[in-house]
């Protein structure tokens, strides 16, 4: 499969110092050239390839990603969680030994030496 590249002829005629003198060997005779086409043709069809295969990549990656990220914030609402209904159990608990002391007559606060 071939593809003619037509070049228009003032870009033919420039140059890299910018002079309008024609340089044989230069871009356009290789464009011009078929083998110089092929090989162009098969630089662009490897780009556009890995391009693709990139892109293929990126999704899946992108895709883990969102995964990965869902479960995370599950399992760290499900944490925060049980952090929260444990600190109701504690809190609870120090209710009731709160209230067990003062129903001992024990206040708040107060040290108990039974070794004096």
């Amino acid at each position: 499969m071939s593809y003619m590249i037509n070049i228009p002829q003032h870009l033919k005629k420039l140059n890299t110092s910018g002079t309008s003198e024609y340089r044989s060997g230069s871009v356009s005779s290789f464009l011009n050239n078929q083998s110089g086409q092929n090989k162009l043709f098969n630089k662009f069809e490897y780009l556009r390839e890995n391009l693709i295969q990139s892109k293929q990549s990126l999704a899946k990656m992108n895709k883990q990603i969102e995964f990965v990220s869902e479960y995370l914030e599950q399992v760290v609402f499900k944490n925060i969680r049980k952090i929260s209904q444990n600190n109701y159990r504690i809190e609870d608990y120090l209710f009731q030994i709160e209230r067990n002391m003062l129903q001992k007559g024990i206040k708040k606060n107060q040290c108990v030496d039974q070794g004096k």
